[in-house]
């Protein structure tokens, strides 16, 4: 881990990604649509992560061991895009433009549109899953191992994979796909499958499921077929771990958000107006509910409806 090695490509494009984001954060924050502090925080040290993946021993040594290379893909489809998820680059864009643009914008990210619908959850899933299996399970690595270029465009599928599956799954991003949280928690437990069937079917494959990439390792590397152990082993049991954290930050929004909707979605708080009606109507008291999208809690007309009917209720004993 201690090698290093300067990517200038890599660095030059994240000088490019921290000074662009801090000059819109701080445009943003003039025209009072600010963003806060930790997400400049995070949107930086995600891009420094970056960095470091790619100008460190862990990419130095990528073609040279297998866990190593793995290791390489978790940074990037994991970790690496979180953090940018957390830097909410899509609100950041939006908050400078002006009316007519953030209209467009809308637009663009909205349900009708193809690249709003890349951030619909089951469609982020599918592309983070198909590129995963695809990268693993088939004969890309040895023919990435010949190309340079593929090299890089595997590289940027990881991050932009990885952007798009977790943007609604743990960001706060103006997209048009809105899924109550338990259904996202759900979704994360779902997405630990494409990490489990790569990792368990590299760690009990027999044969050397990469013969030229492992062509080209070092007479010092680890052998073949427990490299590809060790690497199968960290998909699974470290990307799996990677996503119950994610699932547990996300079980920790439930616990703090005091705003129900945001949490469990509409249809719970539907599900309670129709419940409270009921048990008025079966005490006698007639009520329909004008609260609108907001809480029952937050209808007067509610609370005087019930103390009417456990006035009813108590002069009846």
């Amino acid at each position: 881990m201690s090698t290093w090695q300067f990517r200038l490509g890599w660095t030059i494009t994240a000088l490019v990604l921290i000074g662009v984001y801090t000059i819109f954060w701080a445009r943003a924050r003039r025209r009072e649509e600010p963003l806060s502090v930790f997400r400049l925080s995070m949107w930086i040290l995600g891009v420094l992560l970056l960095v470091y993946t790619m100008s460190s021993g862990i990419d130095a040594y990528a073609m040279a061991l297998f866990w190593m290379h793995m290791t390489e893909h978790l940074m990037l489809i994991m970790v690496i895009p979180v953090f940018l998820v957390w830097g909410s680059p899509l609100r950041l864009i939006r908050a400078n433009l002006s009316a007519r643009g953030q209209s467009s914008f809308d637009v663009v990210m909205g349900k009708r549109s193809p690249i709003g619908w890349l951030f619909h959850p089951v469609v982020s899933f599918v592309i983070y899953t198909v590129v995963i299996v695809g990268t693993h399970l088939t004969g890309f690595m040895d023919a990435m191992a010949m190309d340079e270029r593929l090299m890089l465009l595997e590289q940027l599928l990881y991050l932009g994979s990885g952007w798009v599956f977790f943007t609604p799954l743990v960001g706060d991003e103006p997209i048009a796909w809105r899924f109550p949280t338990p259904g996202l928690i759900g979704l994360m437990m779902i997405g630990m499958m494409p990490d489990t069937i790569v990792g368990i079917v590299l760690m009990q494959s027999t044969v050397n499921v990469f013969p030229m990439y492992m062509s080209m390792r070092p007479d010092w590397a680890t052998p073949a077929m427990k490299d590809l152990y060790y690497g199968g082993s960290m998909m699974w049991g470290v990307g799996d771990g990677l996503m119950m954290l994610f699932a547990i930050i996300l079980m920790f929004k439930i616990v703090a958000n005091p705003r129900r909707e945001a949490v469990f979605g509409k249809w719970l708080e539907g599900a309670r107006t129709a419940a409270f009606t009921d048990h008025l109507e079966s005490g006698g008291e007639n009520y329909e509910s004008r609260a609108g999208d907001s809480s029952i809690d937050d209808d007067d007309e509610a609370l005087a409806a019930y103390n009417r009917m456990l006035e009813r209720l108590s002069k009846q004993d």
